[in-house]
C-alpha cells in the first residue's frame, strides 16, 4: 500500500497544496488531522496521540471487525 504522510501549514485562506506522486493514480482519500503543539508533551510521538484516539473497548466494533476479517481471510 502506498502512502504518503506530510504536515503542512494552513495559509491565512484555510488552503494547503499537495503534490500527489503520479503512482498514487488519480483518486486519493485525505484524512485532515490537526497537530496540537500539547501531543508532545505527552509523548515524542504524533502516531501514539493518534493512536492513543483511535481504539476503544467496544464489543459492538470489535465483532465488526472480527467479521470483516473472518470472512476476508486476513
Amino acid at each position: 500500500m502506498l502512502a504518503l504522510r506530510k504536515f503542512e501549514t494552513v495559509d491565512g485562506s484555510g488552503k494547503i497544496q499537495i503534490d500527489i506522486p503520479q503512482e498514487f493514480g488519480s483518486r486519493v482519500e485525505i484524512l485532515i488531522l490537526p497537530i496540537y503543539d500539547n501531543i508532545y508533551a505527552f509523548d515524542n510521538s504524533v502516531d501514539a496521540y493518534f493512536l492513543s484516539n483511535a481504539f476503544e473497548d467496544d464489543s459492538a466494533e470489535d465483532a465488526i471487525w472480527q467479521k470483516y476479517i473472518t470472512e476476508n481471510k486476513i
